[in-house]
């Protein structure tokens, strides 16, 4: 069952497709070289993908890379966004084989903006060159940023935070230990990678930041295929509510102890 919170942490939800064989090269000492311009395919297509989301009601294009300057590969280059000044809680974004949907609150669940993702997927689809509609995309992500300041951590350290909260504890041995100054603790940075039972891959980030100007805990979650996805509407929203499903419910048990001050949503209730 879908829970929403009145008090939801959530920063940023990005569901991004990429495709095609479009890897960094690299130069001496293994610097990445740059890729030169946007070629006249790339460009036509970005046009193409201009024009299916105006129709949709994503009417202002902004040029993130100006004309002439050069590009990586997976590089936002264009975003779309409404042209209601108080409908901007979801934008897109495209580039040399990349395409997100990027929602920020408002945003509300999956439910609220899933509408909005197979909207865009439709276009991109649409979009893409003759030669380029059967080719599979070679990676789908769900990622969701949390943030929770002062009003979830209630004063509690981020080592605190983790080990209460998230349930993670960190047993630092005395050879690092011995050495901290008295008075302080050793702030964590959680790095975890694990294939998930579906065979898809997931990635979370725990660490301290800045979000608003505050200091605050965040929790970055990402799930992501391993496998090639179908060029069609029906597959991709698949695979991508299959990975909202799994890190609903692992933020779902990870934050049970917060729940009150979440302050979950009752089902049907609006807010």
């Amino acid at each position: 069952m879908t829970v929403t919170f009145k008090n939801a942490p959530l920063v940023e939800l990005v569901a991004e497709l990429r495709w095609g064989d479009t890897p960094t090269p690299a130069g001496p000492q293994g610097v990445p070289i740059v890729m030169q311009g946007v070629g006249p395919d790339l460009d036509q297509f970005l046009m193409r993908l201009g024009g299916e989301v105006y129709q949709s009601g994503f009417q202002r294009a902004e040029r993130m890379v100006p004309l002439g300057f050069p590009v990586f590969p997976f590089q936002p280059i264009f975003r779309y966004r409404k042209d209601r000044a108080d409908d901007s809680s979801v934008l897109f974004q495209a580039g040399q084989g990349l395409f997100s949907i990027n929602a920020i609150p408002p945003y509300r669940s999956w439910e609220t903006v899933s509408s909005v993702v197979r909207t865009g997927i439709t276009a991109l689809l649409k979009a893409r060159a003759l030669g380029d509609q059967k080719m599979p995309f070679t990676i789908a992500n769900l990622r969701y940023i949390n943030a929770f300041g002062s009003n979830l951590t209630q004063g509690q350290t981020i080592g605190d935070f983790v080990e209460r909260v998230f349930g993670l504890s960190i047993q630092l041995p005395r050879a690092i230990t011995d050495q901290v100054a008295d008075g302080n603790k050793p702030k964590p940075h959680i790095q975890l990678s694990f294939p998930l039972k579906s065979g898809a891959s997931m990635a979370i980030l725990i660490g301290e930041g800045m979000i608003n100007n505050e200091v605050s805990i965040i929790l970055d979650m990402t799930v992501s295929s391993k496998y090639p996805v179908n060029p069609d509407v029906e597959s991709i929203m698949s695979v991508f509510t299959d990975a909202r499903n799994v890190i609903h419910s692992i933020f779902i048990d990870l934050t049970s102890s917060i729940r009150p001050l979440l302050e979950p949503i009752e089902e049907g209730k609006n807010v």
